[in-house]
């Protein structure tokens, strides 16, 4: 390899925006987590920006990066309805917590009236301050409760996205467009559950019973931002728990390969295949 000759420079927006892009196509391949974006917020006069701030989400954390307010305009609460407004989108979009950095000098006291705490500190960054990390966690309470007949569309329309981004159903769904179809009886004979996070539906699951003594789980979908935030696993063990009262001896599924292990995970066993109309599945089963 020839010697690299290395001189500091200015570097031009569209050059850190590439190395940005490399870094999070790394992080993302090294961690299957995928679900990155930008979060930004201004306010502006005119063509002036008078405040904003901006950052991003990512595997359900919220960093903020930047957080401005012009100097004539602080003090009069348009710092907290700008950071509140971050929280909010935050939360919907699933995050379990927002984190930044700020100098002892900046603003520590205005996060920590706003639920921050300090988790790390770095002396003398810059000479004679210092450097805080800080952390607030988010409530993202989960309510399970039944499904209503009003929400019927809804519900399949959620089905269709979790299928469509899930590599592992697209192409079945795309081959079988029909395929979309959450019986609205199921939701009349009280067999349809919903996940609520702070009052928006999140996912939903059904149960319904066998002629062996078992209850079917019959559907299963989240929404595909709030994947991997353990929704699937609490509308699981909610299902179990409505099998067991209505007197089910287990708790069986078909569920496709791809998704194995986190049936497992959830304290379902393996008994077989079965072929469908997508091709195989795996019957398994839960005992309650």
């Amino acid at each position: 390899m020839s010697e690299v000759t290395l001189i500091p420079e200015d570097p031009t927006p569209d050059e850190v925006q590439f190395l940005e892009d490399r870094i999070y196509e790394f992080n993302s391949s090294a961690t299957d987590i995928m679900d990155g974006e930008l979060l930004a917020l201004f306010v502006r006069e005119g063509d002036r920006i008078v405040a904003g701030i901006c950052g991003n989400t990512w595997g359900g954390t919220c960093e903020v990066r930047q957080f401005w307010v012009e100097e004539s305009r602080r003090h009069h609460g348009l710092g907290t309805k700008l950071f509140r407004a971050a929280e909010q989108e935050a939360r919907r979009r699933g995050c379990a917590q927002i984190v930044l950095m700020t100098f002892s000098f900046q603003a520590p006291a205005f996060y920590e009236r706003h639920g921050f705490e300090v988790v790390a500190s770095i002396d003398d960054h810059p000479r004679g301050h210092r450097n805080f990390l800080m952390r607030k966690r988010l409530r993202q309470d989960v309510l399970i409760r039944p499904a209503r007949p009003d929400e019927h569309t809804m519900l399949e329309s959620l089905q269709r996205r979790a299928s469509l981004n899930n590599p592992g159903d697209r192409d079945a769904l795309l081959a079988n467009p029909d395929a979309i179809e959450l019986p609205l009886e199921q939701i009349v004979a009280g067999c349809v559950f919903v996940a609520e996070r702070d009052g928006v539906v999140a996912g939903f699951s059904a149960v319904v019973p066998r002629p062996d003594g078992g209850a079917e789980l019959d559907a299963l979908f989240v929404e595909p931002h709030l994947w991997r935030r353990g929704i699937g696993r609490q509308l699981v063990d909610h299902i179990a728990e409505v099998a067991r009262v209505r007197e089910a001896s287990f708790l069986h599924v078909i569920g496709n390969p791809h998704a194995e292990g986190f049936y497992v995970s959830c304290g379902f066993r393996a008994t077989g295949t079965v072929d469908t109309r997508f091709g195989a599945g795996l019957a398994m089963r839960r005992p309650l």
